[in-house]
């Protein structure tokens, strides 16, 4: 189940956000293209956030390393 919050932008149009949480992050990786869909993955919700998440993903391969996804809410 995907998630999505209407929010307006500044120039007045309503944009779709997608809620991105743990279970559905490697789904949003691949649908962007910042990982192959088959791609395995570990992923990580990092404390701090306030109004927004932060994830650590783990790549299971060499290629790019790891990296941090970061969604203001």
């Amino acid at each position: 189940k995907v998630r999505w919050i209407a929010c307006l932008d500044f120039s007045a149009h309503i944009v779709l956000m997608r809620t991105i949480e743990v279970h559905n992050c490697a789904d949003y990786l691949a649908d962007v293209g910042l990982i192959a869909t088959t791609e395995p993955i570990t992923v990580r919700r990092l404390a701090g956030g306030v109004s927004n998440v932060v994830f650590h993903v783990i790549r299971g391969s060499a290629r790019g390393g790891n990296f941090v996804l970061y969604q203001a809410r």
